[in-house]
């Protein structure tokens, strides 16, 4: 791979790759999801969406932030320190997985009211014991090796989409389909752990923790624990809030259309997670740097207004063609929430940057002034809207803590220009196609 080049042919087909990947991922999981949520109907389907929230605000927490930080140890350690990199943080994980999946048994099976919903979150809260072989996957970024992650995926998705169909036709309860996801990530960790055999020069996994190195570790990654918790809070804890205040029938309407929203995130992950680590490469040069980042936000950026202003126009009609009139609510909340995309994907580009100029814990405060806001939104704008409240609590606080709060502080005030730039950029169009046109055919950029 050419470290100089952001357009090496290597990147655009590992991003290539990675799309095509993620695409069929979509699909499979798209259309199982159709079949899914039309069987279950919008208060089972929002009681299963409920628990899902309450475990994903666990996931991050579970993580501790590591993975951004595991990724550049990776790219920036020589081959003889990968086996510490890998055992110590993977361990870490598994451990910090442990103790939130006890917490969270202990915490629902003594003060859980609802036995079928008590039973239901701590089924999925098994899902935090596998976080850990996330690691595996941060290996093969930083060796922009997308063939074994994608490997996985596939795996997990194949996997649970068929026993969800499977469960749909033999008219399976609500455990059945929690269930599904636990076999998928089981399937998937070995996939993970055997890629990983066959592509490290010294196939050794060992469960074992460099306690000093794990330390530094967890200290330079708190910030983005931090940050991280609260992204997930100012985008799940809008369905937890909703179960206090509105029927069950209407949080599995909103759970529909969040979910439809927010299933478009796979294209600026599949990108970003690409070219990540040729980034991190082009620090030395600010110059360059810069330049990448700035096509990187203009690129991301024009996908997202390409999504949200179709679905603006379409989207109550595809709701109703897809899932019924049962979920007819869900158009008027979709046609509002897929805005949330523009600055839902700038953040992740925005949380890269961050990462690499060291202002993590500026970013943590952004996201947790985002979470506190959309908690406080939520509190007001449910009761007197609904559902539409929800959707606007999430759209301006994304808005707020993923683009206006870098421009208050002057440290964090190049990449608000850089992110204002793109909108610019965007309505110019031109500087958009020269970049595809760049990233296709030019060996450099």
């Amino acid at each position: 791979m050419n470290d100089k080049s952001f357009g090496s042919k290597k990147i655009f087909w590992n991003t290539g790759f990675l799309f095509v990947e993620k695409v069929f991922s979509f699909s499979v999981s798209f259309i199982t999801s159709v079949y899914v949520i039309r069987y279950l109907g919008p208060e089972e389907f929002g009681l299963l969406e409920y628990a899902n929230s309450i475990v994903a605000i666990l996931l991050p927490l579970s993580r501790l932030g590591l993975m951004d930080i595991v990724v550049k140890e990776l790219v920036s350690k020589g081959s003889p320190q990968i086996s510490n990199v890998v055992s110590t943080s993977f361990t870490t994980i598994f451990i910090s997985g442990c103790v939130f999946f006890a917490l969270t048994c202990l915490n629902f099976y003594f003060l859980g009211s609802e036995k079928t919903l008590k039973w239901l979150v701590i089924l999925t809260s098994v899902r935090l014991l596998f976080q850990s072989f996330e690691v595996f996957d941060c290996y093969f970024k930083s060796k922009v090796a997308a063939g074994y992650s994608v490997l996985a995926r596939v795996t997990f998705q194949v996997s649970v989409s068929a026993l969800k169909l499977v469960g749909v036709i033999l008219k399976m309860g609500l455990f059945y389909f929690a269930l599904t996801t636990i076999i998928g990530l089981l399937l998937q960790a070995i996939v993970l752990i055997t890629s990983y055999l066959v592509l490290y020069d010294k196939p050794k996994i060992y469960l074992k923790i460099n306690l000093h190195y794990a330390k530094s570790l967890v200290l330079d990654s708190w910030p983005l624990l931090i940050s991280g918790l609260s992204t997930i809070i100012y985008m799940k804890i809008d369905q937890i809030m909703l179960k206090y205040f509105v029927s069950q029938s209407d949080l599995g309407n909103y759970a529909v259309a969040a979910r439809l929203s927010e299933l478009w995130y796979f294209i600026p992950m599949a990108i970003i997670s690409s070219v990540y680590p040729s980034i991190i490469k082009s620090r030395s040069n600010v110059k360059l740097f810069q330049t990448r980042f700035q096509q990187l936000f203009d690129v991301i950026l024009a996908i997202s207004l390409c999504l949200a202003l179709p679905i603006t126009f379409f989207g109550e009609e595809v709701v109703l063609f897809l899932y019924g009139f049962e979920y007819q609510k869900s158009g008027s909340v979709l046609i509002l929430h897929i805005w949330a995309c523009l600055f839902g994907f700038m953040g992740l580009v925005q949380t890269k940057w961050m990462i690499l100029k060291g202002q993590q814990r500026i970013k943590m405060t952004f996201n947790l002034a985002g979470a506190v806001l959309n908690i406080l939104l939520n509190l007001y704008m449910i009761p007197w809207l609904g559902v539409i409240g929800a959707a606007w609590s999430t759209i301006l606080s994304l808005c707020i803590s993923n683009w206006l709060l870098a421009g208050l502080r002057k440290g964090t005030r190049e990449v608000f220009i850089v992110q204002s730039r793109a909108f610019l950029n965007v309505i110019a169009v031109k500087p958009i196609l020269m970049t595809v046109r760049k990233i296709i055919f030019d060996s450099k950029i």
